[in-house]
């Protein structure tokens, strides 16, 4: 009789030990983690991002200010404040109450300061002053080209920043202790705004010229242009003269020819 020789059981593989079917929904997990991952990096690079922006933004915006004058915010500061009115160069704008007009032999240097406060000596007078400077039909180019016909010392001066007064592009010249003042180009005119407070500061100190300033810029936000006689029509038919200070610019030669006033 033959001798069987058992064969050793072969061991269960370990795919034939586990069902089939766990592999199905362990790999729907990992694809559903995988998913959310994903999503979730994304949501931060998005937060990430905008934040960025956010704050490049704000950056940007204070690298160059531009500021423009206003009274602290309120025009009730200067609801009491006298109104000066310049009829020949067509502006107005309101001073203390307190302050005088000094007196000068040109119409076209008008001074306000205050007499109450004196930084210098009796017999070297320092006030808080606000000056407006009208060079009338001097200048009908740009700012560069102006600048070009100053003294380069000076130009080297006008900051990158603008302001607005009376509706127009102000020019500002800073060097402290040396200038402070602004430049308006109206038609063919300039308007040149100064203050003290830069004299002050270097005779003083900064913080005595700080009230100055604030001054200045409350002078300047109720500053405007006005309607004035100059542009008017004059001569004609009818004669039409300017007021006085105007004189008549014709158009031509002939015969009843019409024109504008203008300053003289």
């Amino acid at each position: 009789m033959d001798s069987i020789t058992p064969q050793p059981e072969q061991p269960q593989s370990m795919d034939s030990a586990v069902p089939s079917q766990s592999s199905g929904p362990k790999h729907f997990l990992n694809k559903k983690f995988a998913i959310t991952f994903v999503v979730l990096v994304l949501l931060g690079a998005s937060a990430y991002a905008g934040i960025w922006y956010w704050q490049d933004q704000q950056v940007a915006q204070e690298v160059v200010p531009t500021f423009t004058p206003r009274a602290d915010g309120s025009t009730s500061l200067t609801a009491s404040w006298k109104t000066y009115t310049n009829t020949k160069y067509g502006f107005e704008f309101k001073y203390p109450s307190n302050w005088k007009e000094w007196s000068t032999s040109s119409d076209k240097d008008i001074t306000f300061y205050d007499p109450s406060v004196n930084y210098g000596s009796d017999s070297d007078r320092l006030f808080p002053a606000v000056t407006i400077n009208v060079q009338a039909d001097t200048f009908s180019g740009s700012i560069i080209e102006y600048d070009k016909s100053i003294n380069p010392a000076i130009a080297a001066l006008r900051q990158n920043s603008t302001e607005i007064i009376g509706g127009k592009t102000a020019y500002v010249y800073t060097g402290k202790g040396v200038v402070d003042f602004r430049i308006v180009f109206n038609r063919s005119d300039i308007y040149l705004f100064s203050s003290s407070a830069a004299t002050i500061a270097a005779n003083k100190n900064e913080e005595s010229a700080q009230p100055v300033r604030q001054v200045f810029n409350q002078i300047l936000s109720t500053f405007k242009f006005i309607d004035s006689v100059a542009g008017q029509f004059c001569g004609g038919i009818a004669g039409v003269a300017c007021p006085s200070g105007y004189s008549c610019k014709l158009d031509g030669t002939y015969p009843d020819a019409g024109g504008t006033c203008v300053p003289k």
